[in-house]
């Protein structure tokens, strides 16, 4: 980072113009990644100097069939869905598709991929008729900027979602997960029906999820579920009934 700026050529500590500035900026670095890897669900992976280290806040979106396209009714949104973008740019839409899975088969080389693909399986019987789309980038169409930080998709962005389009219940599942702390073995994850707020909390072990491999050859890696409402997924979405801190969209 600071090579040809060595510090015997003025570019040290001691060479910085005030010493608030110094001792802003160590304390920064100092506060920011402690702080963050003691409960990095109050700072972002990036101050907390988390990049790729690991494994950080994270999601995958599942759209029932013909779901997806539905994102595209969202009013003043900065782009179109990236499939349409693709498709736009000339992609035949197998190539597209393709383009976009290659996303979340790389979300699968990381160890929270793993985890988050183990209660997709879990959670959703038809998860093979569904459109999983990486988190980052439906983000990224909806607000315009991401980075990577899970805690900007997290229950907030898909409740606002949700107030603007309507989804029915199962139409959009999600599955959340926080990242690690420095001092448990676990990750806490949620899965969040749009229509119905979240349906279930629970945790993986880091270390299962690092042993197995991106394509679960094995099956799902063991979760531990803390809470479920109503039995699970499938009977809150036949039952409709809606987890009070996200509110209903009827």
């Amino acid at each position: 980072m600071f090579l040809g700026f060595p510090a015997g050529a003025g570019y040290g500590l001691g060479d910085m113009s005030s010493p608030w500035l110094t001792a802003g900026i160590v304390a920064g670095l100092v506060l920011f990644p402690v702080l963050g890897n003691l409960r990095p669900d109050l700072v972002s992976f990036l101050p907390s100097m988390r990049q790729y280290a690991g494994n950080w806040a994270s999601a995958l979106w599942a759209f029932a069939p013909g779901a997806e396209e539905k994102l595209n009714s969202i009013a003043h949104r900065p782009t179109a869905n990236q499939l349409d973008q693709l498709l736009a740019m000339g992609y035949p839409a197998p190539a597209a598709e393709i383009t976009m899975q290659q996303t979340i088969a790389w979300r699968s080389m990381h160890s929270q991929g793993r985890g988050l693909f183990s209660v997709l399986l879990d959670s959703l019987p038809d998860l093979d008729q569904r459109t999983v789309r990486g988190a980052e980038f439906v983000c990224n169409s909806l607000i315009g900027f991401n980075f990577g930080d899970g805690h900007l998709h997290d229950e907030s962005l898909i409740r606002a979602v949700q107030s603007r389009v309507g989804f029915a219940p199962g139409e959009l599942v999600v599955v959340w997960v926080e990242s690690q702390p420095i001092h448990s073995g676990i990750q806490r994850y949620q899965v969040i029906d749009a229509a119905l707020g979240v349906v279930e909390r629970g945790s993986w072990k880091v270390a299962d999820a690092v042993a197995e491999q991106p394509w679960l050859p094995n099956g799902p890696i063991p979760r531990d579920v803390s809470w479920r409402r109503a039995g699970g997924l499938l009977s809150v979405r036949e039952s409709g009934a809606a987890d009070p801190a996200m509110g209903s969209s009827a």
